[in-house]
């Protein structure tokens, strides 16, 4: 049973903003748009898989491409720079439109962020006061881990009585021991280490009452003027490939072995599916 993160918000954010759209005529040419996502294929993204293979998007209308992130880049600035129109964002979101960028959020996708910081045990580190002088790995220039900084901010006073590493693409730096502690998803980065037999403890901001949303689709104020009618279509087309994907994880899972990336097994992504 899927629970927790991967639970759709369904209140619709914008409905008073635009106006219902009928259907795209199967004869009119489709829309070609990209979709920004925030991190590497895998069953995070599973509403946008499900809502491109079972032709809701195409409904719509519009055909969309999906582009993975790397680890150098931020997913913010690619749709504000016009490379892709959407995007997939945390709470951080705020904090770029509290500084100026002009993203606009769409729809609440997760109920809570799945952020959490994972250090392995012999380290010693069980909570965030543990974390004081300690070498962090976590992004802290993108606004991606809004939760974590948060977290740091309420406990410790502020975030630089943690050493902060950028993150690497890997847990190499965490497993050699360059690092102590490291920000993850609670749904993917624990399988990793269960899997090599690392023991570990976890903190969760929400422990410390830190609940923010989790991951959202967002666009740019330039999409929201000069396209409306296609952000409508978006974000519904969108919703009815998290509907499916949530009633049928294991489509879903095998597609993604399939078509987005092999590399990943059936029981990391059934563990990602129900975490």
């Amino acid at each position: 049973m899927i629970v927790r993160i991967w639970r759709v918000v369904i209140v619709f954010c914008f409905s008073s903003v635009f106006a219902w759209m009928p259907l795209a005529s199967q004869a009119q040419a489709l829309e070609s748009i990209t979709l920004q996502l925030k991190w590497t294929h895998q069953f995070q993204f599973a509403g946008y898989y499900a809502a491109i293979e079972q032709g809701y998007y195409q409904q719509e209308g519009l055909d969309v491409h999906l582009l993975e992130r790397t680890a150098d880049a931020s997913h913010i600035e690619t749709v504000l720079s016009g490379v892709a129109q959407y995007g997939v964002g945390d709470a951080g979101l705020l904090l770029d439109r509290i500084h100026g960028k002009p993203v606009v959020l769409l729809k609440q996708i997760f109920q809570h962020s799945p952020i959490v910081v994972i250090a392995p045990k012999k380290t010693g580190i069980r909570t965030t006061i543990d974390l004081k002088g300690k070498r962090l790995e976590v992004d802290s220039q993108h606004n991606t881990n809004a939760p974590i900084m948060s977290m740091l901010n309420y406990v410790l006073g502020r975030q630089h009585q943690v050493q902060l590493i950028p993150p690497s693409a890997s847990l190499e730096n965490l497993q050699l021991g360059k690092v102590h502690a490291r920000a993850v998803y609670a749904t993917n980065e624990p399988f990793k280490l269960k899997q090599k037999g690392i023991p570990y403890n976890i903190i969760d901001p929400r422990n410390y009452g830190i609940d923010f949303y989790g991951d959202n689709l967002f666009t740019s104020e330039k999409e929201v003027v000069n396209n409306p009618a296609r952000v409508k279509r978006m974000i519904r087309a969108t919703l009815k490939g998290w509907q499916y994907a949530l009633k049928h994880p294991h489509k879903i899972i095998n597609l993604i072995q399939n078509k987005y990336n092999s590399n990943l097994t059936k029981n990391k992504l059934e563990f990602e599916a129900t975490h």
